[in-house]
């Protein structure tokens, strides 16, 4: 089983795919993806488009893992997610991929054991559970997070 991992943001996104082979993961690629700053926000929802897409058609995941949006207090940031969201699920209906969404507490309970912890912990359990040799950036950890959150949930 194959899937991509998406951290959503409007500026700085990630993205990881993530293998699982009976019971082991493997990370086949993960990075981030910059938007620009200044740009209108079509632009930036064309931009992120392309990019995912890229990847997905590059890599063949089964499935498109995300990260549920939760407001806070900003209301604003709360919808500009919602709209980089409809993109993922536009793009993976497009492709025939079904989308899951996980809430970052149980990603955290998945990756760290605790559903409070800090986003350093994340990064470091991302790290060790896929064996990787460099530290990802803080979006691609999550992006990864969130992969390695559903291939566990599957394999319960």
């Amino acid at each position: 089983m194959r899937v991509i991992g998406i951290d959503l943001g409007l500026l700085q996104s990630g993205y990881g795919i993530v293998e699982r082979n009976g019971r082991d993961f493997s990370c086949l690629c993960w990075g981030e993806i910059h938007l620009p700053k200044k740009a209108p926000v079509g632009q930036k929802l064309c931009v992120f488009y392309e990019q995912i897409e890229a990847i997905i058609k590059k890599y063949h995941p089964h499935e498109v893992i995300i990260e549920e949006i939760y407001l806070a207090n900003n209301v604003k940031t709360a919808l500009a997610l919602g709209q980089v969201r409809g993109v993922v699920v536009f793009l993976a209906e497009r492709c025939g991929l079904p989308v899951f969404s996980y809430s970052p507490l149980k990603v955290k309970q998945a990756v760290v054991g605790y559903g409070l912890a800090h986003k350093e912990q994340v990064k470091n359990m991302v790290q060790r559970l896929l064996n990787l040799k460099e530290t990802p950036g803080q979006h691609a950890a999550d992006a990864l997070g969130v992969a390695l959150c559903h291939l566990q949930h599957l394999r319960l």
